[in-house]
């Protein structure tokens, strides 16, 4: 039976690996990367914040560092906690972010070089705060979105805007939950604003009400014999493909017709062309008359100068036409 070794234990199975920086948000992996360092030692979270400087000494006037030997043990103990909280990042990141902090010497360092690469600089963070908090005050739940999808969008700006510094209080949020429901939920949102103290309810009681409530109502439909409403992601990215589909099976229809058109008017010339008798040979449209005697244009066969310069005598008379048939029948009496 095969076993499940450490060698082989996934990302993010393990408590005492690092989160891996990769192609994950940087706000989602900035949290779980401090919660990692303080479960390692608190004091490493606070050497993050504060950084890290060797011990240094005054000699003659000038600031010189402390050699090892002489290093107090709190200070060999900050020392080892530093080497620890340089390795710790060094691991969680790829062969990029690693060369952008290989030359980092405390975890602070490294910490500030990752915010300002992928959150910017101040003016930068303003301004996707204000963004998200724009986000955040036109939040709004969906039409046939249920309460856990709503609220996974909802905790997605939560957490970014808490990566930015802007922490909303519980009483904030389970206000702006209330607020962003449609109509069908005004029964239940008055049941609560009556009967529960917002400023102290926790917004995890909420969301257990709100789920229940729409369970239930989602079950009196079926019972009524209302159609389920489901999730049909198919049919979402078969309208999608269709509608990107749409544009160009209208242009080659178009242009189809266009060509059939076309066709079928080129036809019908010909076709009247060909009864008035105006092809020529090379089959081009000829206004010219052509004589069938002499095959010559301008005139027609009665007035050919051929026949009338040919005498009477040199005509050959037609001779009466006779049916076989009947001469067989006189033979036979």
């Amino acid at each position: 039976m095969s076993t499940f070794g450490i060698r082989n234990t996934p990302e993010g199975y393990s408590i005492t690996r690092p989160p891996l920086f990769d192609n994950i948000p940087f706000d989602f992996w900035k949290t779980r990367m401090s919660t990692f360092l303080q479960s390692l030692d608190y004091r490493m979270w606070i050497l993050v914040q504060d950084g890290y400087t060797k011990p240094t000494r005054l000699v003659d006037g000038v600031m010189v560092e402390i050699p090892f030997t002489d290093w107090t043990v709190e200070e060999r103990d900050l020392a080892q906690l530093n080497a620890k909280c340089l390795n710790s990042f060094f691991c969680a990141l790829k062969s990029e972010d690693y060369m952008r902090v290989s030359t980092c010497k405390s975890g602070k360092d490294i910490w500030d070089r990752l915010c300002i690469t992928y959150e910017g600089t101040n003016e930068v963070k303003q301004s996707r705060l204000n963004i998200l908090l724009h986000d955040y005050e036109l939040f709004r739940m969906k039409p046939n979105e249920s309460i856990s999808d709503m609220y996974t969008r909802f905790t997605q700006i939560v957490t970014s805007l808490h990566a930015l510094g802007r922490e909303l209080t519980n009483a904030e949020m389970v206000n702006k939950i209330l607020r962003c429901l449609p109509t069908a939920y005004d029964a239940k949102i008055t049941a609560i604003t009556e009967s529960k103290d917002l400023n102290i309810y926790s917004i995890d009681n909420l969301l257990g009400s709100l789920i229940a409530y729409e369970q239930g109502v989602s079950q009196r439909k079926i019972d009524a014999g209302e159609p389920r409403k489901e999730k049909n992601i198919a049919l979402k990215v078969e309208e999608s493909e269709s509608e990107h589909s749409q544009p160009e099976e209208e242009d080659d229809v178009a242009l189809m017709t266009r060509q059939f058109r076309s066709f079928l008017k080129r036809k019908q010339k010909k076709r009247q062309l060909w009864n008035r008798g105006k092809f020529n040979r090379n089959g081009k449209v000829s206004n010219e008359v052509i004589c069938y005697e002499c095959r010559k244009p301008g005139h027609i066969k009665t007035d050919c100068p051929k026949l009338k310069a040919t005498p009477a005598k040199e005509k050959v008379e037609e001779k009466p036409m006779v049916k076989k048939g009947k001469k067989k029948f006189q033979r036979a009496f």
